[in-house]
């Protein structure tokens, strides 16, 4: 019968995976498509981006890094596990929102200041809210920017 089968299948799987797993075949890697300088992060590139869409299976939304990105300020945290923050682009100082989903714990354990710069991996979205809206990035990733 089929269902016999399983669990020796499930002990020679594990058995296999045990041999030739590491630690470091666990960590997630992410995949970038660029280096973005935050200088160039403007309406215009948003607008060359949005021709790219519709995003999704064989069709995947860019992310982007930024280094040393400068951080105007401590994060904020809202609804206890999301962030919001500022950067500076290095250049010109143009200041970007963004946004940490379920990051708030990850920042809080960097102990990451105002002040600090950091290497940003994200996304770009368009917050279309009439008070607070314009151009967002959304973070993917983040690490304390290397010395250069």
């Amino acid at each position: 019968m089929p269902s016999e089968r399983i669990p020796q299948l499930r002990s020679h799987l594990d058995r296999y995976a045990r041999e030739r797993l590491t630690l470091a075949d666990f960590e997630p890697i992410l995949h970038y498509d660029a280096e973005l300088a935050l200088e160039l992060v403007t309406p215009d590139f948003f607008q060359l981006l949005e021709r790219l869409q519709p995003f999704g299976v064989g069709n995947a939304e860019p992310v982007f890094v930024a280094c040393g990105a400068r951080l105007l300020g401590a994060p904020r945290v809202f609804k206890e596990e999301h962030v919001k923050l500022k950067f500076a682009a290095a250049k010109n100082g143009v200041v970007h929102t963004a946004l940490g989903w379920r990051m708030a714990d990850t920042f809080q354990q960097q102990q990451c200041l105002a002040g600090d710069l950091l290497d940003i991996a994200f996304t770009l979205d368009h917050n279309d809210h009439p008070d607070f809206g314009g151009l967002e990035l959304t973070l993917k990733d983040f690490r304390r920017a290397e010395a250069a």
